[in-house]
């Protein structure tokens, strides 16, 4: 059995335990603690088009919608709405790629591609 440094935001470091149950080359995680279901939504947090639109408001330069590095968004519809209007504007379409479910089996991360975009086989 081998470990895993890990630490968090109380201070409490600690070795998460690797369970190796299907050979050399497959390591189950063992899961500590409970995750969020959902993400917090804040009040103050400015949506994603709401900011983009105001930004092309202010310069009136290059396109309304304008992906940046580091946008975060509160839902994955509305994450797809924004990138879907994008691939509008600048002339090509988005589907909905690979996703991960977290240990309540939720959805917690979707990527998306281009529609032309090779499709991956795993």
């Amino acid at each position: 059995m081998a470990g895993a440094s890990r630490s968090s935001s109380d201070g409490w470091t600690g070795v998460v335990p690797l369970i190796n149950s299907k050979g050399p080359c497959w390591t189950r995680r063992v899961r500590i603690g409970k995750a969020s279901e959902e993400r917090d939504t804040k009040p103050s947090r400015v949506p994603a088009l709401e900011a983009s639109m105001q930004a092309y408001a202010d310069t009136k330069v290059g396109t309304v919608v304008n992906p940046a590095l580091g946008t975060s968004f509160d839902t994955v519809e509305g994450a797809y709405e924004f990138y879907n209007l994008y691939s509008w504007e600048t002339g090509f379409g988005v589907r909905y790629d690979k996703s991960r479910l977290n240990i309540h089996r939720i959805k917690c991360m979707q990527e998306f591609v281009c529609a032309c975009a090779v499709r991956t086989i795993h």
